[in-house]
C-alpha cells in the first residue's frame, strides 16, 4: 500500500493486514490503481439524485445519495480509484483525506454487497 492508501487505512483505523482481509482483491497492487465497475447482475435508476440499485440475483434494493450515485458513475473501466477520489474532491467541497477515508469505505460496501467488481 502506498504512502495515500496507509494514511487512508489509518484514517479508517484499520491495518493493512485487516483491509486485506475483509478486501483481498486489493492486497496485490496499490489500491488507488484499482478500476471498478458495475455488477452485470445489477440494474438501476438514478432519479432526482438518487440511484436506486436492485441486485437482480439477490432481489435487494440498495439507494445511493447524491454523493454516492456520483460515485457510482464514475466507477468504469476507464477510471481508476484515484480518478474517483480526482472527481469527488473537484465536485464536492470536502478534505481530501476525508474524501479518501469514505471512498475507500464507499467501495469498500459496494464491494462487499458484490455491486462493484475490480477489473483485472
Amino acid at each position: 500500500v502506498d504512502g495515500i492508501g496507509r494514511r487512508a487505512l489509518e484514517l479508517l483505523g484499520m491495518s493493512e493486514r485487516a483491509w486485506g482481509a475483509l478486501h483481498p482483491e486489493f492486497s496485490r497492487r496499490n489500491l488507488w490503481e484499482c478500476r471498478f465497475s458495475h455488477n452485470p447482475d445489477l440494474t438501476w435508476t438514478t432519479l432526482d439524485g438518487e440511484t436506486v440499485l436492485l441486485h437482480t440475483e439477490t432481489s435487494r434494493y440498495y439507494t445511493l445519495n447524491g454523493t454516492g450515485s456520483m460515485i457510482w458513475e464514475y466507477y468504469r473501466p476507464d477510471r481508476t480509484l484515484s480518478d474517483v477520489l480526482a472527481a469527488l474532491c473537484e465536485d464536492y467541497d470536502v478534505a481530501p483525506e476525508q474524501a479518501r477515508t469514505d471512498l475507500l469505505q464507499f467501495t469498500g460496501q459496494l464491494l462487499t454487497e458484490d455491486l462493484v467488481r475490480e477489473e483485472i
